[in-house]
C-alpha cells in the first residue's frame, strides 16, 4: 500500500471489478516514483500521521495520494529541477498527468540524470554518493521496465479473466471482462466473438447475434453465418436463420449439423419437403447423427398420420436407431405413436406400450401427452394410476427435448477460409 496509486486504492475500496479492469501502466509509473522519492529522500511522499497504528486504513493512505507531494528537493538538496519535475509527474494524483509507461519515465530520468549541470553539482558534493544513487536509480529503472515489458497486455488480461468466468459459467463476468478488453481494442474480431459467445451461453440470444454479425461483417467468414443462425433459431426466428444457413452454404461452409439445423428450421416454417432434403443430406454426410434420425422419423411420421397414409418402413428404421443412443421423453413418445400406428407394414403395440413407459419415466409432461394423444390410440388409457399420476404432477409445458444441434462453444473464432 505505501508505494500504491491513488486510483488502485480506489478500486480496492470500491471492490470493483469494473475500477480495477480500467487501471493501466500510470499505476505502475506511480509505484515506480514513489519508490524513487523514497530512495532519494529517505521517507515515503505521503503516509497517514498515524502510521505507527497497526489498524491504519486505506482511507488514511488516500488521503495523502489525492495532493501533489512536496518536491523531493525540499527534503534533500541535492536533487536539482529535473529531477524533481521527472518524479513529480510520476506522482501525480491524476494518471492523466502522468508518464504514459514505465519506458517513458526511464527515458526521463535518464535525460535529468545525463544533464552537465546536475552531475557536476552532484559530484562537487559528494561523489561516492552520487555514483551510488545513480547506480540505484538505474538497476530499478531497468527491473521496473524490464518487470513490465513482461506482463501481458490490458487487453490480453481481460480477456485471460473473461476466458475463466466462461469456463466457469459465470456468463456476466465474462461479458464484462471481455467489454473492458474491447474499450482499448473495438475492432478485435476476436474479442467480438468470444463476447458473442459469453452472451450466447447467458442466453441472450439478441446480443449474441449481434456480436456475431459485427464479426461477419468485419471478415465475410462464412463460418460465422452457423452462429448468427443459430441465434435467429433460438429466437424463433425461422426464416431469417434460414436465410443465413442457405448464404453459408453458398458462400462454402457446410456441415451436416448446419444442415440438419436448415431442415429444422425449414420444418419449423411448414416446408417439410425442403426440410427433409436437407435432413438427408446431412445423415449422406454422417449417417450418425441420431437427432437427425429422430427428426427425420418424426416429420415423415407426422406427415403421413395427420393424412391417414400409410408410413415407409424407414420411419421405425430410423426411429429404432435413434432409441439406441438418445434416452429422452421425446423420442420415446414418438417411437410409442410410431410403433401403434396401424397403416404400416409392422405396428406392434407391444413396443408402442414399452415406449410409452419409458417416456413417463424419462420426464414426459401433461401437454406433450395431450399433443400427441390422437397418434398414440388407446396407449395411455393402459398406463397405471400411478403412471397418470406422475404425469399430472408435472408442470404443462413442453419437453425441453433438443431437435437441433449447437455450434461449437468455444471461444477461439473460426479462421476464415
Amino acid at each position: 500500500v505505501a508505494y500504491m496509486a491513488p486510483e488502485r486504492i480506489q478500486s480496492l475500496l470500491a471492490d470493483q471489478v469494473r475500477v480495477e479492469g480500467k487501471l493501466d501502466p500510470r499505476s505502475d509509473v506511480y509505484s515506480l516514483g514513489a519508490l524513487l522519492y523514497e530512495l532519494l529522500c529517505g521517507e515515503l511522499p505521503s503516509r497517514p500521521d498515524n502510521l505507527s497504528d497497526k489498524q491504519v486504513g486505506l482511507e488514511e493512505w488516500l488521503k495523502g495520494r489525492l495532493t501533489p507531494p512536496e518536491p523531493p528537493s525540499n527534503r534533500n538538496p541535492a536533487v536539482d529541477r529535473p529531477m524533481d519535475l521527472a518524479i513529480l509527474k510520476a506522482l501525480s494524483p491524476d494518471p492523466a498527468d502522468r508518464f504514459a509507461s514505465a519506458a517513458e519515465f526511464a527515458r526521463a530520468l535518464q535525460g535529468a540524470l545525463a544533464w552537465k549541470a546536475r552531475a557536476a553539482r552532484w559530484l562537487q558534493r559528494n561523489r561516492r554518493k552520487a555514483l551510488g544513487a545513480v547506480a540505484v536509480l538505474l538497476v530499478t529503472i531497468s527491473i521496473g521496465v524490464a518487470a513490465w515489458a513482461s506482463q501481458p497486455s490490458l487487453e490480453d488480461r481481460m480477456f485471460a479473466r473473461g476466458q475463466q468466468a466462461y469456463e466457469q459459467g459465470d456468463s456476466a463476468r465474462a461479458i464484462e471482462s471481455f467489454t473492458l478488453a474491447l474499450d482499448y481494442r473495438p475492432d478485435s474480431e476476436a474479442l467480438l466473438f468470444a463476447r458473442a459467445q459469453a452472451y450466447r451461453q447467458s442466453k441472450d440470444f439478441v446480443l449474441a447475434q449481434r456480436d456475431f454479425q459485427a464479426v461477419y461483417d468485419k471478415n465475410a467468414n462464412p463460418e460465422i453465418l452457423w452462429f448468427v443462425g443459430h441465434c435467429l433459431l433460438r429466437k424463433a426466428s425461422y426464416n431469417a436463420a434460414i436465410g443465413n444457413y442457405e448464404k453459408a452454404i453458398g458462400d462454402g461452409f457446410s456441415t451436416p449439423q448446419l444442415r440438419h439445423n436448415l431442415g429444422y428450421s425449414l420444418s419449423r416454417v411448414n416446408q417439410p419437403d425442403e426440410a427433409l432434403q436437407n435432413l438427408d443430406a446431412a445423415l449422406k454426410s454422417d449417417a450418425s447423427l441420431f437427432i437427425t434420425r429422430h427428426l427425420r422419423a418424426r416429420l415423415l411420421f407426422f406427415g403421413a398420420a395427420g393424412k391417414q397414409q400409410r408410413i415407409p418402413d424407414s420411419v421405425q428404421e430410423d426411429i429404432i436407431l435413434a432409441l439406441k443412443n438418445l434416452d429422452d421423453p421425446l423420442v420415446h413418445l414418438d417411437a410409442a405413436s410410431i410403433f401403434s400406428y396401424p397403416n404400416q407394414s409392422k405396428p406392434d403395440q407391444g413396443e408402442a406400450l414399452k415406449q410409452l413407459r419409458l417416456s413417463v419415466q424419462t420426464g414426459l409432461t401433461p401437454l406433450q401427452l395431450r399433443s400427441e394423444k390422437p397418434f398414440l390410440g388407446e396407449l395411455p388409457e393402459h398406463l397405471t394410476a400411478a403412471e397418470q399420476k406422475v404425469i399430472q404432477s408435472r408442470p404443462p409445458k413442453p419437453l425441453p427435448s433438443v431437435l437441433y444441434f449447437e455450434p461449437s462453444q468455444s471461444l477461439l473464432m473460426p479462421s476464415s477460409r
